[in-house]
């Protein structure tokens, strides 16, 4: 009889202790980061072009102006134009764009916050805009 209580004891024993850990491995991948893409837009005048990248100026509002570079990849498509070579510094641009990030949250002060991290800009669109 004592036997078995005790083998009775190490299987709840390992039973829960295989639950703990299931709980510990959920709990760690919530808190894991998470890839998420955003699919976004710009215009504004091309300050660079390469086979790989573009970098557009680009106006928030009337008294400041931002620079962003975007990746250009073999699935970008190109509008109003027939190839890369043709758009040049100055030229005014509509660009659609995937903002690939990465949100994580973390706990401070008891309060969870959200923290995003920008690891990529693809370029989806390129549209020449007249002048």
């Amino acid at each position: 009889m004592g036997l078995k209580i005790v083998k009775l004891g190490l299987l709840l024993a390992l039973l829960l202790g295989a639950t703990s850990v299931s709980l510990a491995a959920d709990a760690a991948e919530a808190n894991q980061p998470k890839k998420v893409i955003k699919e976004k837009i710009i215009e504004g005048k091309v300050v660079g072009i390469s086979p790989n990248f573009l970098a557009v100026n680009y106006a928030l509002d009337n008294k400041s102006s931002y620079e962003m570079a975007l990746a250009i990849d073999q699935d970008t498509q190109l509008e109003r134009k027939k190839s890369l070579k043709e758009i040049m510094p100055g030229d005014g641009v509509w660009v659609k764009y995937a903002e690939i990030c990465e949100v994580s949250k973390a706990t401070v002060g008891g309060e969870e916050i959200s923290k995003t991290r920008v690891l990529n800009r693809l370029v989806k669109v390129i549209r020449f805009m007249n002048a």
